[in-house]
């Protein structure tokens, strides 16, 4: 069964009072229920129809290598955050391409436009060489966690993302699910699922 967004909430108000707390055994009660909650992590909400590109949160999508964005979820979000695609553009011709594995955070430009507000990023995955190529399962486990330590470091607690890797690459959605389970099981987020409509 998986965790709500009061659980997330819950969770880090706790954190917070521990940090405070002196009483130790108070102090392991906080720690035992928190790792409780810990094991329903991460939420997920699902939104039919959903465009990402207008998403008021961060977005992890997955890229290759060559940082060319030309079709899908990528294109959407760099046509909206012409920004993004033109540092990543940099950044590939800098280093000679992007890893596989590596995340390449990139900020929002936030418009009056969009209307969105506060610091947020697109979380560009790298999970391929070459934008023709397919999508593995352990590069997109490694993108996964590399993901999850940068949102960690920026204390991002909820993220919208597609079916990564589902799309022309042809992943099974319930093994890339599982994967993103697996990875952020105990990392306290709401991850919100742009689901395209056939």
């Amino acid at each position: 069964m998986g965790a709500s967004s009061e659980s997330v909430r819950l969770y880090f108000r706790l954190q917070q009072k521990m940090k405070k707390c002196d009483d130790e055994n108070v102090a392991f009660r906080m720690k035992k229920k928190m790792e409780r909650l810990r094991e329903g992590f991460p939420v997920w909400i699902e939104h039919p129809g959903w465009n990402l590109a207008t998403a008021d949160m961060s977005v992890a999508l997955c890229i290759g290598g060559d940082s060319r964005m030309n079709a899908g979820v990528a294109k959407d979000v760099c046509d909206a955050f012409p920004a993004n695609r033109r540092f990543l553009s940099g950044e590939s011709r800098r280093g000679r391409g992007l890893r596989v594995g590596q995340v390449v955070a990139v900020t929002k430009q936030l418009s009056t436009r969009t209307g969105l507000k506060g610091a947020q990023y697109i979380f560009n995955l790298v999970t391929k060489k070459r934008h023709h190529d397919r999508v593995t399962y352990r590069g997109l486990e490694l993108a996964l966690r590399n993901l999850l330590r940068q949102v960690r470091e920026r204390r991002i607690t909820k993220l919208a993302l597609p079916m990564l890797g589902c799309g022309r690459d042809r992943l099974s959605w319930y093994r890339v699910r599982n994967l993103i389970d697996k990875v952020f099981c105990q990392y306290p987020i709401r991850l919100h699922l742009c689901l395209l409509d056939d």
